[in-house]
This record gives structure tokens, sequence and C-alpha cells, in this order.
């Protein structure tokens, strides 16, 4: 439930067989995470896909949100389930893509550019709906000979709002436009094949527990990549990255951008030969307050645009900011944020319960520091600098725990604290690091004899080994 409280805005429904020892389909609900990451919400399972179970699965998982996104296959009973939740029904592209080849025969030396034209119909941008008819026309004249080729075309036209990139576009989908996440979540739990034999003779609990291990697996993988990111001081994946920057990339494509005057929106940025328009309005009430684009680029993805890159290379506001950056996005609301900052200790984990002010050593600091004061250390690359900076900082404090018996005895069960926690045997309340491996202590660094003074240091030792025992030439001397 509390993926779906999140990431409810899209969900996948891609159905399996063969994973009992009855003949029961499997049908996990799918959604994307701000990781790029699948992640199950619920897992049905039943005799067949059928419109009454699938709404029910939807409303027990809490998806059924109205005005989210469904993703499936052809399959007759999600049609129904979405218009009964409210959600708005797309096609997996993949399975018209499948169908595609498979009409194929027959039309010999025509074959490659037939795919290549109904690869169009489905995945490409066209400006105008009027664009898509006359390239469907055109496309039907060309194949009207064939029958197979022009019954493909016939049903992408007859599914087109559900399957074809022009109507997709406008509503969100992770930018996916084809159910290959529920595809490799099906592969995960069959381990890729491997399990795919032992499967069809489990029970209902063996596959529960298959199922829940996959589950702790997944969340594992996760965790640690939000653990990185913490440690990094990131705001959002590298997934949500990556998209951002490709279209920060795009914004070349798009030289010309005016201030709108009496409009709903408040910027229009347009291509050079201003077939390509971005209406972008700064601050959009209906996502939270981020900027927003009618493009099919915003829309079924929520990160910014080329359009909104622009934009903000135009006014005096930072475009790569968290405040620009949709919340189902941000790193901060997913259901593992907390976990991560428990399991690097900068936050007390649930259950634990601070020490009160009756158990508490006068003026003890708990050295229990919130993610802002921890990400705000910067640390050295060279070992030297970190020495140097911790030798400095701890000169600073030196005098005051020398001269005062109170402060001595704080710094001392502070310090002791520390090194014990470092070890595992210091209290949960204690700052301490998420992994600490064995290393070797840390040395005085040694300057390089040319930046340092004429002393017993810079006697050759070298020749040390090579010497013979005896009196040495100044005893002989005397």
């Amino acid at each position: 439930s509390q993926y779906a409280t999140v990431y409810g805005d899209f969900t996948i429904v891609d159905g399996t067989h063969n994973t009992t020892a009855y003949n029961l389909k499997l049908m996990p609900f799918t959604n994307v995470d701000c990781l790029g990451k699948c992640v199950i919400s619920g897992v049905l399972l039943d005799e067949s896909e059928n419109t009454a179970t699938v709404s029910e699965a939807l409303r027990l998982f809490r998806l059924a949100v109205p005005g989210a996104t469904l993703m499936t296959d052809g399959g007759s009973a999600y049609p129904g389930a979405a218009s009964t939740a409210g959600m708005l029904h797309i096609l997996c592209s993949y399975h018209f893509q499948q169908e595609l080849f498979s009409s194929c025969g027959g039309l010999g030396s025509m074959s490659e550019l037939f795919k290549k034209d109904a690869m169009a119909l489905i995945y490409s941008s066209f400006s105008t709906e009027e664009h898509f008819s006359e390239y469907y026309k055109s496309c039907i004249d060309r194949y009207a000979s064939y029958a197979s080729a022009s019954s493909c075309l016939h049903n992408i036209l007859k599914s087109k709002t559900k399957v074809c990139r022009l109507f997709t576009g406008r509503v969100f989908t992770c930018s996916q436009v084809a159910s290959q996440r529920g595809e490799s979540v099906n592969s995960i739990i069959k381990e890729k094949g491997v399990k795919k034999k032992e499967l069809r003779s489990f029970n209902l609990y063996q596959l529960w527990q298959h199922l829940s291990n996959q589950f702790n697996r997944m969340e594992a993988r996760s965790l640690d990549i939000i653990c990185d990111l913490i440690r990094s001081k990131k705001k959002w994946s590298t997934f949500v990255d990556n998209m951002w920057q490709e279209q920060y990339r795009k914004a070349v494509d798009l030289p010309l951008a005016e201030l709108a005057v009496d409009c709903d929106f408040d910027w229009r940025v347009l291509s050079s030969d201003q077939t390509v328009s971005h209406l972008v309005v700064l601050e959009d009430d209906r996502l939270g307050g981020i900027p927003s684009c009618n493009c099919a680029c915003f829309i079924s993805s929520l990160v910014p645009c080329a359009g909104i890159c622009v934009v903000f290379s135009r006014i005096d506001a930072s475009l790569f900011h968290e405040a620009n950056l949709h919340r189902r996005w941000r790193l901060e609301y997913h259901p593992l944020y907390t976990k991560a900052l428990e399991k690097l200790n900068l936050i007390h984990p649930k259950g634990t319960e601070e020490p009160s002010p009756e158990t508490m050593v006068p003026g003890y600091s708990q050295s229990h520091l919130d993610i802002t004061a921890y990400q705000s250390v910067l640390y050295p690359a060279k070992a030297d600098v970190r020495y140097s900076k911790i030798n400095n900082l701890w000169k600073s404090i030196e005098p005051y725990a020398i001269s005062n018996e109170h402060t001595y005895r704080l710094l001392t069960v502070n310090l002791l604290e520390f090194r014990n926690s470092l070890h595992g045997d210091g209290r949960a309340a204690f700052l301490q690091p998420e992994h600490v491996p064995a290393v070797a202590s840390l040395s005085v660094p040694v300057l390089p004899p040319s930046k340092r003074g004429r002393g017993s240091d810079d006697i050759n030792r070298s020749s040390l080994s090579r010497r013979k025992n005896g009196k040495c030439s100044a005893c002989v001397k005397a």
C-alpha cells in the first residue's frame, strides 16, 4: 500500500502461467518507483483474467485511482476494470509489434517497408491527428493488395487511442510505451526461466514464500541505491536525471521563446521552423506548483521537457532543482527513504527511545546529526588532507578538555562511545557509520625531505644496514 500511495499513478498488469501446481494465472500489479525500478504492489491469482477479480484487486491494492493509467495487454478483462476504477486504459505496444512482424508473410521485398510504416504509426509523434490520418491512408493504399498487412493496419487504427504515441503521449506512463516492465517482473519471478519447472510444483504457501523472497531482494537492491544517493547528496535518481539531461540537450533545437500575454500559459517555445510548439506554465497548481508543458514528453513523464529547459535559460531561476520536479520522482518520498536514513544512522530507528533528561549525562551531546548536517560535511579525496582536518579540529578542542574537569569527562565519554560504536558495541542512538571495513591504522603523513628541516630524520638509513658492527669514527678518535 505504501508503493501504491506514491506510485499508483501508473500501473502495469501482465499475467503469466505455470507458477503453481494448480491451473491458476499469476497477475502481478507492477508500479514504477522514483528509481525507475519495478515494484510489486500486489499479486492476483485466478483461473483466468476477468473484469470482476481485476477490479477487486485494483481496489484492495489501492491502485483504483481515478485518472491514473493502467497498461495491459489486449485481454478483454482490462477495459472494463479500468472503466470501473475511472482509470485511463492503454495497451502495450509490444503486442502490436508482434502482430506486425507476423503480418509480413507474403510481402516479399515490401516487408521491410511495411515494418517501417507500421512502426511509424505506433511510435512516431505526429504533430496533429490530421497528419496521422494522412499517413495511415497512404499506408492502406500501399498495402491494399495484402490481406494480412491491411488487417494489421486496421487493428492499429481501431486501437489508436490506446497504443499510438500521438494519443498515449497525452497520459502519464513513466515514458513507457510497452509493458516490458511487467514482463521483466514475470521473468524475475521465474528467475529468468531457471525456476520455471520448479514453480509448476509449488503449492500456494510455497509460491507466497517465493514471491516474498523476490520482493525482499528487490527492496534490498533499492535500499542500497537510495543509501548511495543520500551519500552523494542527490535529490533524485540517476533514472530521472538521465531523462532530464536528455531533454536539456534537446533544448538547443528550440531557439525561439516568447512571453505570453493574457493566456492560460506563461511562455511559448518554438522550433526554428515553428513546427514544434511548447506551451509552458511556470507554476502549475494542478501539479503542486511545478513547471508544466503541454507536450507529450512532459505529460508522459512529468520530468521537465526541452521547452521548460529553454524557459529556465531565459529567467533568473535554477533549472535542476527538486522544486521543479514532480513529487513522485523525488527521492524523499520513496517508502524506503526513512529506512535508508536509519541504515545510515541519520535518524533514530523506529521503536527506539532517546535517553530521557533524567538518564542523560548533563551537557552530554547525543551526536545524532540530521541529514542536512551529515551532507554538509565535505569528504577530502586524500587521506593526508582528512588527517590534517581532523587533527586541526582536535587541536581546537584540546585546550578546553585539559583545563576543565567537566569538559574532560564529557569529551572522554563521547570519544569512548564513538570508538565502541565503530565495533558495534555503542548505543544505537549514537551516530555510527553504516559499515566500517577493517583498515590499517592511519599514520601521521610524513612530509618529503625537501619540505622538512634538517634533523635526525635526514640520516641516510639505507647505509645503516651495510655498516659493520664496531666503534664509530668518533669513538676511534677518542
